[in-house]
């Protein structure tokens, strides 16, 4: 967890218990939605 603070006040908290590693797929997901049809085909080809 950390904490911010701004004025010597708390300003926010943010919490990082999630930062570790994801499932892989998660960084295909750009991929899905940016790309038409046949990019997207490509990408899939590619990755195998």
């Amino acid at each position: 967890m950390l904490v911010l603070v701004s004025d010597e006040r708390l300003a926010d908290v943010l919490d990082t218990g999630g930062f570790r590693a994801a499932d892989p797929a998660l960084d295909l997901v750009a991929g899905w939605h940016l790309f038409d049809e046949t990019p997207r085909e490509q990408m899939r080809l590619a990755l195998g």
